[in-house]
């Protein structure tokens, strides 16, 4: 009757291991999601040759005037969609294409990585 109890205890254990195990499993997580740094580099106005913004590796960005602006006054709306404390949004439609709205601006500015 001792042995039964102990092997009831041990597999109501391996049971819960088993069914703890499973769920920090969770296949559709992405390991690494997609965060602004994914798109740094220099952003021009399409067709021209006129600097827009530059995204830096640390997810910082800094516009054509080159005023800096911190990772942490960014905000990650989604994997394409950014938008900045002072009120600048990003709109990436590619990790090459994009638009860029400055805070105000009625429409935004086509923009493309080089």
């Amino acid at each position: 009757m001792k042995n039964l109890k102990n092997l009831i205890i041990i597999l109501f254990f391996l049971s819960l291991f088993h069914i703890c195990c499973k769920s920090n499993s969770n296949p559709t997580t992405l390991p690494n999601p997609i965060t602004l740094s994914y798109y740094a580099g220099e952003w021009y106005e399409e067709g021209k040759d006129t600097l827009v913004i530059t995204i830096y590796s640390d997810g910082s960005m800094s516009d054509s005037s080159n005023n800096r602006i911190p990772a942490s006054d960014i905000t990650r709306i989604s994997e394409t969609s950014y938008k900045t404390k002072q009120g600048d949004a990003l709109y990436f439609s590619s990790d090459t294409k994009g638009t860029f709205t400055p805070q105000g601006a009625e429409n935004p500015t086509i923009i493309t990585r080089k």
